[in-house]
């Protein structure tokens, strides 16, 4: 009996080993950019406001850390290139948006307070967020699709704000964005930005913990 019990083991450890021998490799991930930004590392990096280029990379804290921003009218645009062989992309990062956003209110320009983003020069993103009592077009992609309450899969909207809304308790709110997308080049770009109705102590947003993964299936 104990030998049967034995054999059984030795032939399940050899099952599992078997098993991890032959799918531990079937895929591979490697971190290819991240950055929280506690240390000032700008590289890769440029900013833009109204279309000019900006030279001093804009930084600020919040919520007891380093962020990148905060941005009205502007935005960033992150390139990388010579990345490894790979079939997929994966990014994330977090989005705070402070103050007083108003969703898809149409504002003195003939639009709402848009945020896009775009991947390899291709629009993911043309969406809207709001602190405010209007609706807001995200967690959809693109203005014109269904709309849900504000502050609509925040993870957290009880942060407070930095201007306008400072030491409001529900000022500011947090995303968590995370994407994969099919991706085989050796260069990748990232661009997020806005066309804001209103200034930057109005409303703005700013964004921390980047990080790109190079997946290979």
């Amino acid at each position: 009996m104990k030998k049967r019990i034995h054999t059984l083991i030795y032939f399940g450890v050899f099952v599992i080993v078997l098993f991890t021998g032959c799918f531990k490799d079937l895929m591979r991930s490697d971190i290819v950019y991240k950055n929280d930004f506690e240390t000032g590392n700008f590289n890769n990096l440029s900013f833009s406001a109204y279309g000019s280029t900006v030279v001093t990379p804009p930084s600020d804290s919040f919520n007891g850390s380093k962020v990148l921003g905060r941005f009205n009218n502007g935005g960033m645009l992150l390139k990388l290139n010579d990345l490894p062989p790979h079939n997929a992309i994966q990014f994330s990062f977090d989005l705070y948006i402070h103050d007083n956003w108003e969703g898809d209110k149409i504002g003195f320009s003939g639009i709402p307070d848009l945020w896009a983003m775009r991947v390899n020069d291709s629009i993911q993103y043309y969406t809207t967020f709001s602190n405010s009592q209007y609706t807001q077009t995200y967690p959809n992609l693109m203005i014109g699709q269904p709309v849900s309450p504000p502050r609509a899969n925040s993870i957290l909207s009880t942060l407070p704000g930095v201007c306008l809304f400072k030491g409001k308790t529900d000022g500011s709110s947090y995303y968590r964005i995370l994407q994969t997308y099919a991706h085989t080049q050796s260069t990748f770009q990232l661009q997020l930005s806005d066309a804001l109705q209103g200034d930057k102590c109005t409303k703005s947003w700013s964004i921390d913990n980047i990080e790109i993964q190079a997946i290979t299936y």
